[in-house]
């Protein structure tokens, strides 16, 4: 397997249909982004579910990424499927509640 340094290279190739530069680029930020998720979900289960759906839209969506920066588009995705886990989770209502009153001014 060839090594790239270079992540605008390897979102090039990704455009490209090319499994090699997805692998490549799956292998060198899931660590990262699993440390990010696991701080946020307790769950091991929904934690691999939340970074399965992170690479499935980064595949899906390849040909519209443009020249966004990989590193700060994969933490984006990131984000929003923790938000849709959240949203769509049984303790919704408990998470509202630690967050109620947190922007007030005291």
């Amino acid at each position: 397997m060839e090594i790239f340094d270079d992540d605008q290279e390897l979102l090039s190739r990704m455009r490209l249909d090319d499994h090699v530069a997805f692998e490549i680029i799956f292998n060198r930020y899931v660590r990262q982004l699993y440390a990010y998720v696991s701080n946020k979900v307790i769950s091991p289960n929904a934690q691999q579910k939340i970074l399965e759906r992170v690479f499935v839209s980064l595949w899906n969506d390849r040909s519209s990424i443009g020249d966004r920066v990989l590193k700060d588009h994969l933490y984006t995705l990131t984000r929003y499927e923790l938000i849709r886990h959240i949203r769509q989770s049984d303790d919704f209502d408990e998470y509202l509640k630690s967050f109620k009153g947190f922007n007030q001014d005291e």
